[in-house]
């Protein structure tokens, strides 16, 4: 079927999906359900089909591509993928000529008669697939996981170990009001499920989220100003405390749900819609005292009970990534090899040595694009860094240098003993080189591989589409010559998947790869591709990161996956622990005791 109908059959069973939701919730306890917890069995299924995930379903294609590879059918599954991707291409073009008008009619004619014969070219491959390996398209397109699976039932092993919670938050329909506009919660463990409404309407919880996301991305924590928090507070970024503490009631705070929770201290948190964007571990735990002071005074900030600190909280875009996570490969490894890229030189020239203690910096901002806007603090320019598609040198040479980048290859990378071929650093750290280890298996034989640089949201860039990228270094220009996307600086999401990583814990330490694009899936496109390219985990960040503390926070939990037996979302626990307790900026008024800090990254993490 072509793009359009593609789309709207996605949003018709997620319409579908939601009024049945609803349905199961409203009638729970009517005659002739079978009880509520057939309609809580009943509702657990549908609401994984409410939000579709694209970071879910690239998972799947990847759990798919090892499943025929294992089967030695790789080569007939890429020729499937190859007619599929020819397809979407296709319908672009179409798409694109038809809003031209009369003047793409010759362009439309061509493509959809190029259409008919790629249609039936991905037929015959799917057939083919199919004959092949009869549940390939099971594990690309699984129905939703049973509760029943997760907890254990009668001859079905748990999904869940025992130490474990997992929470499905259906957020509701923002759009609407009343009840149908209301979000439900569904928790499980081995000793059984509850669920529960979200006492908030859908478009406040939305409206929450946004708050607390925008406050923990302001500008204003840069420690470049020493004030006494107490004298003069609106010189420091607060955290309404309050307002986020009512959101974990919302969200846990159900006498059945905190119930069934209390004793597990690993969360798996599968989160829907706005509450993607959700930084759960700057959640109180409990009512934070000390009132607006207390928000910005390191003691106080010290003494609340945090989600993140209390509890190891990890997140999946789907419950299925779960499934195919606990049939797959265990942890990832302590040891092995490690890759890692940074400190890329953005002028495309080499930068001098950086100094013992090069500061404090946000993550991108950016110097001389002042006059460009911006979604939203922290993230670089929408606009200006394109130029016909391709990335502009000029522009992209005022990126500002992450100078604790460099730092953090290097600890991580002698930390695994890594030779200087499996660490690119300033000039080497370009797409060509990359590139070119891909080709030579460094990527897919590596337990951690590291990108240390600026990361870019995707959106329109001076009228063009533009996909998320990493900066990288800008590949050599000759006169004359212009430049190609391969080595403009930017590698995109679409270049990232076709990398190939096997049992590697990817670490994107750049500002906001866990976010989402508006209207998307949640995760950025960035965190997609590297699940598309194989990465079994992704150490992702919510927020802009603090150039120093992100170094420190990353070879913390690096160096603690032996101690957490390569549970990187404990790891990253212990690391975020240790930067909260640090008091050596507090007088700074950037303290480290500021969930700003330490509640950075995110570790999506099924295994």
């Amino acid at each position: 079927a072509n793009a359009a109908y593609r789309l709207n059959l996605a949003n018709f069973i997620s319409g579908r999906a939601i009024d049945l939701l609803r349905l199961h919730w409203t009638t729970r306890t009517a005659d002739g359900v079978g009880g509520e917890a057939a309609s809580r069995t009943r509702g657990f299924a549908v609401a994984q089909l409410a939000h579709p995930s694209a970071s879910g379903a690239a998972i799947s294609e990847t759990a798919a591509r090892a499943l025929a590879e294992r089967a030695g059918q790789g080569e007939l599954f890429g020729r499937w993928t190859a007619a599929r991707d020819r397809v979407v291409t296709l319908d672009k073009g179409i798409e694109a000529a038809a809003q031209r008008g009369s003047a793409g009619d010759a362009d439309r004619a061509r493509l959809l008669g190029e259409r008919a014969v790629a249609g039936a070219t991905l037929g015959a491959e799917a057939a083919a697939l199919k004959r092949a390996l009869p549940p390939i398209f099971a594990t690309l397109r699984p129905e939703p996981v049973p509760l029943a699976e997760v907890t254990g039932a009668k001859g079905v092993a748990p999904l869940l170990r025992k130490d474990e919670a997992l929470i499905l938050l259906y957020p509701g329909m923002p759009d609407a009001r009343a009840e149908m506009s209301r979000g439900i919660v569904f928790a499980a463990t081995r000793e059984g499920s509850a669920w529960a409404e979200i006492p908030i309407d859908g478009a406040d919880l939305a409206a929450l989220v946004t708050t607390l996301h925008g406050q923990l991305s302001d500008s204003k924590y840069s420690g470049a100003t020493k004030h006494d928090p107490l004298q003069q507070p609106d010189d420091f970024l607060r955290y309404d405390r309050t307002a986020a503490y009512k959101v974990h009631q919302a969200l846990f705070g159900d006498p059945a749900i905190a119930a069934l929770l209390a004793g597990k201290p690993r969360w798996i948190l599968v989160p829907e819609g706005p509450l993607l964007a959700l930084n759960f571990a700057a959640l109180p735990s409990a009512a934070p005292a000390g009132g607006a002071p207390g928000d910005v005074d390191p003691d106080t900030l010290r003494k609340t009970q945090w989600l993140g600190l209390d509890r190891v909280l990890a997140v999946l875009p789907s419950v299925e990534a779960l499934r195919t996570a606990r049939r797959g490969p265990q942890r990832v490894a302590s040891g092995g090899k490690f890759y890692g890229l940074g400190d890329p030189a953005f002028r495309g020239e080499a930068d001098p040595p950086v100094i013992t203690d090069p500061g404090q910096t946000r993550g991108n901002p950016l110097d001389g694009l002042a006059a460009a806007s911006t979604d939203n603090v922290g993230l670089i320019p929408r606009q200006g860094l394109y130029r016909d598609g391709i990335a502009d040198p000029a522009r992209l040479a005022k990126l500002r240098r992450l100078s604790y980048s460099g730092i953090e290859v290097r600890r991580m990378a002698d930390y695994f003993g890594a030779p200087p071929e499996r660490r690119l650093l300033q000039l080497d750290a370009t797409q060509a080189r990359l590139d070119r280890s891909n080709d030579e298996g460094l990527l897919a034989d590596s337990q951690v591989v590291l990108f240390a640089t600026h990361a870019l949201l995707g959106g329109r860039f001076d009228g063009s589409i533009a996909e998320p990228a990493l900066a990288l270094t800008p590949g050599a220009r000759r006169p004359g010559i212009d430049a190609t996307p391969a080595d403009d600086g930017l590698l995109t999401a679409s270049e990232v998947a076709q990398l190939r990583f096997n049992a590697a814990l990817v670490i994107l330490s750049a500002c906001d790869t866990a976010a989402g694009s508006q209207g998307g899936d949640g995760f950025s496109g960035l965190t997609r591709a590297f699940l598309l390219a194989g990465a079994r985990a992704v150490l992702a960040t919510y927020t802009p990161v603090l150039d120093d503390v992100g170094e420190r926070i990353t070879t913390t939990a690096v160096a603690g996956l032996k101690d957490e037996r390569g549970d990187i979302a404990a790891a990253l626990q212990g690391a975020m622990r240790d930067v909260a307790r640090d008091p050596s900026k507090d007088a700074a008024g950037a303290s480290l005791a500021h969930p700003a800090a330490w509640a950075v990254y995110v570790a999506i993490d099924p295994s």
